[in-house]
């Protein structure tokens, strides 16, 4: 059986100037948010997992594939990220995990 874990594939910040977030894609973890005010020392502040589903993707257990490098909608604090299993996510972030 192989496994891969919850290693971060891609990631995006939200603005090219001074962004405070940055959003990973964790393979099978799902998506992660890190504040990043401070760089030398980032800090999770949310994450989704999606619901596990039925079956099984690449011969893996079953659960989340999420290989897609995450997009913004900033006016509405949403995070966009697909799961090769399930499709699109759209995430809506709180002020404590997108600060401004």
């Amino acid at each position: 059986m192989t496994v891969i874990g919850g290693a971060m594939h891609y990631c995006a910040v939200p603005t090219t100037k001074d962004p405070t977030i940055v959003a990973c894609s964790a393979l099978t973890s799902g998506l992660r948010i890190f504040d990043i005010r401070d760089p030398a020392k980032p800090k999770e502040v949310g994450y989704f997992i999606a619901p596990p589903k039925a079956g099984h993707l690449l011969g893996l257990l079953p659960g989340d594939f999420a290989t897609s490098q995450p997009a913004f909608d900033t006016a509405r604090r949403i995070v966009y990220y697909s799961d090769a299993g399930a499709g699109l996510y759209a995430v809506k972030l709180n002020g404590r995990s997108w600060p401004k």
